[in-house]
């Protein structure tokens, strides 16, 4: 009885995968995709590699690369980029009118005054130096690529 259980405490694993299978199914035909491995990572590979070269050749590659398309990518970056300082203005806003709000509903004066004075406070002007950091970094940044290209053309 000293038998050698593989995984799981079983003497034969793949009895037990032959025995769980349903009566009524069938196995598929052999040759089926559907009962070959999936493919190998290097196969994979291989395909992503043969699909990137088949679009390069046809030129798709080049259209998406062209100066002036960059161009316009870049220009909706700076627009989400000021779109976005918009909209961390607002959520800082938000933040200070639901303090007032809760404190009008009831919220002690004390508790009040103080989460204006240490949380809020600190949470807005790390929302006020970030907003700073894009007008004054991130978006000039996009400005100087979008010159770069523009004197490309």
């Amino acid at each position: 009885m000293s038998e050698t259980l593989g995984r799981g405490g079983f003497t034969d694993e793949r009895r037990i995968e032959r025995e769980a299978k349903r009566p009524h199914e069938n196995p598929p035909p052999a040759g089926d995709p559907a009962s070959s491995p999936a493919p190998a990572i290097a196969d994979v590979r291989r395909e992503v590699r043969e699909a990137v070269q088949s679009i390069v050749s046809r030129g798709a590659m080049a259209d998406a690369t062209s100066f002036s398309h960059q161009v316009e990518l870049l220009l909706q970056l700076k627009q989400y980029l000021t779109d976005f300082q918009d909209r961390l203005l607002g959520v800082s806003d938000n933040y200070r009118r639901k303090i007032e709000t809760l404190h009008q509903a009831g919220m002690m004066d004390e508790t009040c005054h103080r989460y204006i004075e240490n949380e809020l406070a600190e949470t807005q002007s790390l929302i006020g130096r970030l907003v700073e950091h894009i007008g004054a970094n991130d978006i000039p940044r996009v400005e100087s690529e979008v010159a770069y290209l523009e004197q490309k053309l």
